[in-house]
């Protein structure tokens, strides 16, 4: 078939309007629940609230002595770290009557002291994670008992990353949504990215 010069005009412009309808209807076209993403089975997360002890508890006592003395421990501790969970020191000073109480120490980064019956913080984990307790002498005895604990979060991955794309009517946007579900509701975690049309 020969196209003349002025229908040429008319068919390219023809074509291209084709070929756009044709892309956005399979852009916009929603898969049906048979052929929708692949769904890889998981074994079900433990229960929201769960917490774990992996150290501890471990009782570190003061010198007795002169508050100049300190005694130095540190723990290696290996982790098994996931991703969705915390991990909090507890330390308890002393027994639960308030006696046998450290009155100056230091647990990481945290100070603890005598007016204090316990403490909790968060940490960052390692693999191999390093705790150090300082306890300065006192004149009488006193100890501490430490514990780091693993807090289940409550998330877990449903389908990974996937890629979306919006066409507006002077940008384009591609977005990509790291899906992730809790006990009680799912969370979206968009990362966009503008580009100039």
């Amino acid at each position: 078939m020969q196209v003349s010069r002025g229908s040429a005009h008319v068919f390219v412009p023809a074509a291209v309007a084709v070929i756009a309808l044709a892309a956005t209807a399979i852009r916009v076209t929603t898969p049906s629940p048979s052929s929708g993403p692949r769904v890889v089975a998981l074994p079900p997360p433990p229960a929201s609230g769960d917490t774990a002890i992996i150290h501890g508890p471990r009782r570190y006592d003061a010198p007795i002595g002169s508050s100049n003395t300190i005694a130095n421990f540190v723990d290696s501790i290996p982790v098994a770290m996931h991703a969705y969970n915390r991990y909090v020191i507890r330390v308890k000073n002393g027994n639960p009557d308030g006696t046998q109480r450290v009155q100056r120490a230091v647990v990481g980064t945290d100070s603890i002291t005598g007016s204090m019956a316990a403490k909790t913080f968060e940490i960052a984990v390692k693999p191999t994670t390093l705790l150090n307790v300082a306890i300065r002498g006192q004149a009488s005895a006193g100890h501490l008992t430490v514990e780091l604990l693993e807090i289940y979060g409550g998330n877990f991955a449903i389908f990974g990353t996937e890629r979306f794309t919006r066409t507006g009517m002077r940008t384009s946007c591609a977005c990509a949504i790291a899906s992730t579900a809790s006990s009680r509701t799912a969370h979206r975690h968009p990362r966009i990215s503008r580009r100039p049309s």
